[in-house]
């Protein structure tokens, strides 16, 4: 059996965006022009460095993975598109920043982020692609996949000890097994479409919008 797996761009994008949970208060708020602090979790089978795991895919972040961070409170905005890097390697992981840091605003705060860090100038068009031919080196190998990644996050929070940002992936995997009863395939290729042209399979210089989740 030969195990194939593609990264696609497809209509789930747009029923899977993130909730936007109000943080709760964690030890006392920070004052009024205080530095934030910010980290990142990945929901389950949702990382940037992937490993496979019978029926999974596991992914966690590595350690200077850069995250695009955008900011509002009450009175507008308060970052754009600022740096951000992992400090560990491990599915959840605190966030330093990379330059300007994003500071304590008044009101309920708006928090927009992504990941692989990109030059974006508006958090409702952010680029995003997923080539049309992909490359994998070997059956069952997932290191095609890492640099098309995309994931995003979203979450609404008054002034608190720290933000924490729950990141989704806004691809999909499809995982393709080629059987025969002939023994070993030679394969060179696979072409696959879907049946309904309403569907993306895949895009070249699209954007996202993180406030929505759609492509």
């Amino acid at each position: 059996m030969k195990k194939s797996l593609l990264l696609i761009a497809t209509a789930v994008l747009a029923m899977t965006a993130c909730t936007q949970d109000v943080a709760e208060m964690d030890g006392g708020a920070t004052a009024l022009g205080g530095e934030i602090n910010v980290s990142a979790a990945i929901d389950e089978n949702t990382r940037t460095s992937m490993t496979a795991d019978g029926d999974n895919l596991n992914i966690a972040w590595e350690a200077g993975d850069g995250i695009g961070m955008f900011a509002s409170d009450a009175n507008g905005e308060l970052a754009y598109n600022l740096k951000y890097v992992a400090a560990t390697s491990a599915a959840d992981s605190k966030l330093n920043a990379d330059g300007a840091s994003i500071k304590w605003g008044t009101g309920t705060h708006q928090f927009y982020a992504y990941y692989p860090y990109t030059t974006a100038t508006d958090a409702t068009a952010v680029p995003i692609s997923v080539p049309a031919v992909q490359e994998q080196s070997a059956a069952g190998d997932l290191a095609h996949l890492q640099p098309y990644a995309f994931l995003y996050a979203q979450k609404s929070s008054a002034q608190a000890a720290s933000v924490q940002l729950n990141f989704k992936n806004a691809l999909s995997v499809l995982e393709v097994n080629l059987c025969t009863g002939r023994g070993a395939i030679n394969c060179e290729g696979i072409i696959f479409r879907a049946k309904d042209n309403s569907e993306v399979l895949s895009t070249e210089g699209a954007t996202i919008d993180l406030t929505t989740g759609a492509l």
